[in-house]
């Protein structure tokens, strides 16, 4: 799973790469996972941490509130800009974690209001129409990388995050036959992803799987990243 907390780049002032590099900066991102997702590793981009292609950017954003205040000062953003972080409020841990990114970042001097909806109208209004300025949410750590960054760089997504190089890495990925080729490629978006931050890439939550020596034909179905147990037997 990757968490995230996500900045429509399409309404200013977000849409200036400082603020949302002041956004990451204000934020505690292990402070969050420990207390609203039950522990987890910080990430750095956007790739769950156990994926085979993930690369570590972790370091380019470390917790610094006092670097989020000086860009933001450069930026011109104060207290009387306000955001909404709309949150969907049949997922507690996600806005246990809004109510931690709000008030970490009043702490850097940024007003932000929460409000609460439905699923269906998160869906709606935010993951379709990018009617929002924040929120949260977790993306399923898809196994080809082409499942969680189809279409980023791209208006089609709701970060209205636009970079053209990033979308014509991705476009070539996903056709790319070889998994160091493709990871080439993959390496790049991430890379972009993580320096021009269209999220706050807050980590991988930890994932604990047992199994027995009796269980046979046991196996994570590789399009939606879920348990398959169709073909799942005791010995």
């Amino acid at each position: 799973l990757i968490l995230v907390m996500a900045m429509n780049c399409s309404k200013p002032p977000l849409d200036d790469l400082r603020v949302r590099q002041a956004v990451n900066h204000a934020i505690d991102k292990q402070a969050v996972l420990d207390v609203a997702y039950g522990g987890g590793r910080p990430i750095g981009t956007f790739m769950n941490y156990g994926n085979a292609y993930y690369k570590d950017f972790a370091y380019l954003y470390p917790y610094d509130p006092a670097k989020a205040r000086a860009l933001l000062a450069q930026a011109g953003v104060g207290k009387d800009t306000v955001f909404e972080m709309v949150l969907p409020s049949n997922y507690p841990p996600h806005v246990k974690a809004g109510e931690m990114y709000q008030e970490m970042l009043s702490k850097v001097g940024l007003n932000v209001q929460i409000k609460l909806v439905d699923w269906p109208t998160w869906l709606k209004d935010v993951y379709t129409g990018a009617k929002y300025d924040f929120t949260v949410i977790g993306h399923t750590g898809k196994l080809d990388p082409d499942g969680a960054l189809g279409l980023y760089g791209t208006e089609k997504r709701y970060v209205r995050w636009l970079n053209p190089a990033a979308a014509e890495l991705i476009v070539k990925g996903a056709s790319t036959v070889g998994f160091e080729n493709r990871r080439k490629l993959y390496d790049q978006v991430l890379e972009l992803m993580a320096k021009e931050v269209p999220f706050v890439f807050t980590g991988t939550s930890y994932r604990r799987l047992a199994t027995s020596k009796r269980v046979k034909g046991f196996r994570m179905d590789p399009i939606l990243d879920t348990f398959d147990f169709r073909y799942t037997e005791l010995k």
